[in-house]
């Protein structure tokens, strides 16, 4: 995409599977990326919630609205609009055909040096908060990791004023 639109280097932000891609993109092509900022990347940086995981099952076996929406409810601590909502839950019924996300190793992690800012939500259902803060700031050597309160896995549409003023800070260099 870099290559189309004629984009040698950016800044780039991904939430949820995008910041997995992000990181993808960070650890493949890091000529590419000057900074980048990880809403949330599941599975990146500690493995997925067991828990959580059962709770999707229906809706993978079975894409039907009551099942997609019992998955996708946990992963915001205010509902948001009936427009994302919707739109969540149709993206829900192709998702699974991608690839799925796994658990970078530690070298991995390692080799990853550009700039990166990590926020998840203090209330993440897809994975342990704690440990993939605690895992990225051991093993990513310019990473700055934070919880945002009152947020899950949809932070931005949780706290959206937080997270972008925090985003803007860092691609900014205020801090």
């Amino acid at each position: 995409m870099f290559n189309h639109l004629n984009i040698a280097q950016a800044d780039v932000v991904g939430a949820s599977y995008g910041g997995w891609v992000t990181m993808n993109l960070a650890l493949y092509a890091p000529e590419r990326v000057k900074k980048i900022v990880l809403l949330s990347p599941p599975a990146a940086f500690a493995p997925f919630n067991k828990m959580y995981m059962l709770r999707i099952v229906p809706s993978m076996l079975f894409p039907i609205r009551f099942f997609i929406n019992n998955s996708i409810r946990p992963l915001f601590v205010r509902r948001p609009n009936e427009i994302y909502f919707e739109q969540l839950a149709l993206s829900a019924k192709c998702k699974f055909k991608e690839v799925f996300p796994t658990e970078f190793t530690d070298d991995e992690l390692r080799q990853i040096k550009t700039p990166a800012l990590l926020l998840i939500g203090e209330k993440e259902v897809i994975h342990s908060a704690p440990k993939a803060i605690d895992r990225a700031k051991q093993l990513m050597p310019d990473i700055q990791a934070e919880m945002i309160p009152e947020a899950s896995h949809i932070l931005s549409m949780d706290q959206p004023e937080m997270v972008n003023e925090r985003i803007l800070r860092f691609i900014k260099d205020e801090d």
